[in-house]
């Protein structure tokens, strides 16, 4: 449930079942046939009804206490659901005693403060879908809200009359206007947040919508009814409030499933002006056979003015939609805009003199997508290529872009952003990519790096702005950080990725991969026990590479097998001639996707040892959690396979994932694990950080686990490591990566 962890999501489904339980229970006892008498019960209208509120209100303030997702809304949301609740239970058990009641009271001030944060909420949760209103949104608001208090104003003021004349307090006439107006307010601000959504909104707004309306029609008869003294505690109005409230919380705690189009249809623009208009010119035809209060009149006639001229504004829309049909402005697979809309936006964004030039250029590409496509074939990649644009699509805010750029590349333009407000929406396109596809009916999880480029800042023409996100984008990539805004330094990486296809593979082939290997100490015996294998790339031109600056073109060019296989072939060889002079090390070899997922690879692993007479037992494959995102099933039958055969297979990177703990107990094959340098790096200046791999230490030796601390960069780390009882350590207090040559075996020398 919501990604909650199993003892609170019985907490939930208990709290959920009780409600629905004292709803329903509380509902039955409302019933005329079944209640004889209108006086108030104590167990049924107190003690039935007050547990009602009470167990929504508990639900609500968990919602935001225990779920990340959309906090700051579900914030405001649940303290107007808690408000109401308390209002209620204050009501119930103190207000209705008193002698005469108080009207208005503590309670109404409850009731009232609900419309107030929930109108805060949608606001909140509208900035996040939009910065600035367009002009049909407006007009749909504006039409909405006419119609509406035209309709509410003839309806409420002969009421309001009444009580005037039977001289009701002034307080009492204000109390009784706020809730129907209010109950306006608040629909009318829901309906905007729909709009933003393009109709295509979360569950719960919807579900917030219709409670709106029935605490209008419970506000509109609770009004009548205390004007004509014919309101009486224990009816079916009294169980509408209780579930009405309740709706809202019992929404929060559901996934939000739907998916918007990814083409947006103008109609459903045509027909919030026609609904309301039709609304108000029955007001107004109503007004000349009976008396209508004169400001409801107007309001009836701004309402229908309004809307005609949102119906102009609507056919144009459609007119020009239609016409941008025409013109095959759409990715004819996944349905959003194509390249070509794209840089006709861009433009726009640049040259028109009616837009504003602070916006955002992101460029998205999905990680190891070949890999992915290779794997499970072109159908499925198309597949998740669809489901993929939904997603973005759907995070999206009106007005700005999101287009397919070729491949698994997507662009976006975002309107009025500057870096900060990018970054924010770079990451609300990351999180929705988080919760896996269902693709040839198994979980796949994908992530996605993000260039990001500032207009005028990063670029004042559309090839300038797109190379500087592209160059971002490919940072991102490079250095695994899922997003990257633009800074100049990035174009010395470009010369490195101009390179072709033909050239990486030559490099790969004609020995220009040169092997590094970083020592591995054991240091509970103080000597070096293995090492890493590490690839560099001997430039001719740009020198000596790290891993960082060319492995993505490899893996973009579909070259990382044969790079794999190339490292792994010259790391075993040079394990043989340092067992041929007595020298016995394990060594560690880094994997990719590609290698786990092919069926042959663990047959080519094998064929190296025995070719080199080098013993399985000797060398270690090192693997990311993210390898197990493409297919599970058949990773976790490589992993199988090779420690059949005596090869060590280790997690590297171990805390980085989200599901780590998992694969330690699934995968009972692994060899150890490698704790995560960013935790090892700051175990002197972080005592979170040392927390983690203390305990990470004591989770590997309980499981007979062997753990490596990579990332050892001074003395007092490597003393914090033997306190702890941590076997093997890397890192640049012992040696640097080096070349095969001038690797140390003596630990006096390292």
């Amino acid at each position: 449930m919501l990604g909650l962890a199993p003892k609170w999501s019985i907490v939930i489904r208990v709290l959920q079942i009780l409600l629905a339980l004292e709803i329903v229970s509380f509902a039955f006892t409302t019933i005329p046939t079944v209640r004889h008498s209108t006086s108030f019960n104590p167990v049924f209208d107190g003690w039935l009804q007050a547990g009602g509120y009470i167990t929504l209100a508990i639900l609500a303030l968990l919602r935001p206490v225990k779920i990340k997702a959309e906090r700051m809304v579900w914030i405001w949301i649940s303290a107007g659901v808690i408000a109401r609740s308390l209002a209620f239970v204050i009501y119930l058990a103190i207000i209705k005693n008193l002698k005469p009641i108080p009207y208005p009271s503590i309670s109404d001030a409850g009731w009232l403060a609900m419309y107030l944060f929930l109108i805060i909420g949608m606001v909140t949760l509208a900035k996040n879908r939009f910065i600035k209103l367009s002009t049909s949104l407006v007009l749909d608001a504006l039409t909405v809200l006419f119609s509406l208090l035209s309709i509410a104003t003839a309806i409420i003021f002969p009421v309001l009359e009444k009580l005037s004349a039977i001289k009701v307090p002034v307080s009492a006439i204000a109390t009784n206007l706020a809730y129907p107006v209010l109950d306006i307010t608040l629909l009318v601000v829901i309906v905007g947040t729909i709009l933003a959504f393009d109709w295509k909104p979360p569950l719960y707004l919807w579900i917030m919508a219709a409670c709106t309306v029935a605490f209008a029609v419970v506000d509109t008869i609770f009004l009548y009814q205390n004007a004509t003294g014919t309101y009486h505690p224990g009816t079916i109005l009294s169980s509408l409030s209780l579930l009405a409230t309740a709706l809202i919380p019992l929404s929060a705690w559901r996934w939000n499933r739907s998916t918007i189009s990814a083409t947006r249809i103008t109609i459903p623009g045509l027909t919030i002006p026609t609904l309301f208009a039709l609304f108000s010119l029955g007001l107004l035809v109503y007004a000349t056979q009976v008396r209508v209060h004169i400001i409801s009149v107007i309001l009836a006639g701004g309402g229908a003015l309004i809307a005609i001229i949102r119906t102009v504004i609507s056919f144009k829309t459609i007119r020009l939609s239609a016409q941008h049909r025409k013109e095959a402005r759409t990715d004819d697979l996944t349905s959003v805009a194509n390249r070509r809309a794209f840089n006709e936006m861009l433009a726009e964004a640049l040259y028109s003199p009616t837009q504003s030039k602070n916006f955002a250029v992101l460029i998205i590409d999905i990680n190891d997508f070949k890999s992915i496509n290779d794997t499970l074939g072109h159908h499925y990649g198309d597949e998740l290529l669809i489901a993929v644009a939904n997603r973005l699509s759907h995070v999206m805010r009106t007005g700005d872009l999101i287009a397919r750029l070729g491949g698994d590349e997507f662009g976006a333009i975002i309107n009025d952003a500057d870096s900060e407000s990018a970054e924010v929406i770079a990451e609300r396109l990351q999180a929705s990519l988080r919760t896996p596809f269902t693709i040839v009916l198994s979980e796949l999880e994908i992530t996605a790096s993000i260039g990001i480029a500032i207009s005028p800042s990063n670029g004042i023409d559309p090839v300038e702005l797109l190379q500087h996100a592209d160059l971002a984008m490919y940072e991102a990539k490079s250095r695994r950080i899922g997003i990257c805004a633009y800074q100049p330094e990035h174009h010395q990486a470009q010369k490195v990725r101009l390179e072709s296809e033909k050239r990486l593979r030559q490099a790969i082939e004609c020995g220009e991969m040169e092997i590094y290997f970083q020592p591995q100490i054991n240091i509970i015996h103080n000597r070096v026990c293995g090492a890493e294998a590490l690839v560099r790339w001997n430039h001719p031109k740009l020198g000596l590479l790290t891993p960082g600056e060319f492995l993505p073109q490899v893996e973009n060019a579909g070259l990382m097998p044969l790079l794999t296989l190339t490292v792994m072939r010259k790391a075993i060889h040079q394990t043989r001639l340092w067992l041929d002079q007595g020298r016995d090390l394990r060594i560690a070899i880094n994997m990719s996707v590609i290698n786990l997922l092919d069926p042959g690879f663990p047959e080519a692993v094998l064929e190296a040892l025995e070719q080199q007479g080098v013993p399985n037992f000797s060398l270690d494959l090192e693997l990311t959690e993210d390898l197990f995102m493409a297919d599970p099933t058949r990773a976790h039958r490589a992993i199988s396979e090779l420690a059949s055969h005596g090869i060590g297979v280790m997690i590297d990177d171990y805390g980085t994932g989200y599901s780590t703990l998992g694969y330690l107990q699934d995968l009972k094959e692994l060899r150890g694990l490698k704790i995560d340098r960013s935790f090892v790096a700051k175990m002197d200046t972080d005592g979170r950080a040392s927390a983690i791999v203390d305990s990470t230490i004591h989770l590997c030796n309980s499981l007979n686990l062997v753990v490596i601390a990579e990332g050892v960069e001074n003395r007092e780390i490597h003393q914090q490591l033997v306190e702890m009882g941590c076997e093997i350590g890397q890192g640049y207090y012992y040696s640097r990566p080096t070349t095969a040559d001038k690797f140390e075996f003596d630990m006096a020398k390292i």
